[in-house]
Parts: structure tokens; sequence; C-alpha cells
């Protein structure tokens, strides 16, 4: 019979091992998040741009409101 305390550091260890995979997992993961982030925030950037635009021509067409919104 192992005794009680060897079963316990064996299961720490298996812990430990699960804990490090997932964390490369994750680090994997959020490598690739990050990428999508920047596409992303570039994307954004590009549509932002455009909104302003519109609503700057809005602006132009609409006659000046109190800004209380």
């Amino acid at each position: 019979q192992p005794r009680p305390q060897h079963r316990q550091l064996q299961q720490q260890l298996q812990q430990l091992q699960q804990q490090h995979r997932q964390q490369q997992q994750q680090q994997q993961h959020q490598q690739q998040q990050r990428q999508q982030q920047q596409q992303q925030r570039q994307q954004q950037h590009r549509e932002q741009q455009q909104q302003q635009r519109l609503q700057h021509q809005l602006q132009l067409l609409q006659p000046p409101q109190h800004k209380c919104l």
C-alpha cells in the first residue's frame, strides 16, 4: 500500500502538470487573440473614421441642437 503522503504528492504533481499544459494552451490562445485584436483595432479605426465623417455630414445638415443628451 502506498502511504497517503505519497499519494498526495502524486496528485499534486499531476495537478501541476495539468496546470502547466493549460497555461501553455492559454498562451497560444492569447497570442491568437492578440493578433485578432490588432486586426479588429485597425478595422474599428477605419469604421470610426467613417462614422466621424458621417456624423460630420449629418451635423452640417441638421440645425444646431442643445447638447444635454
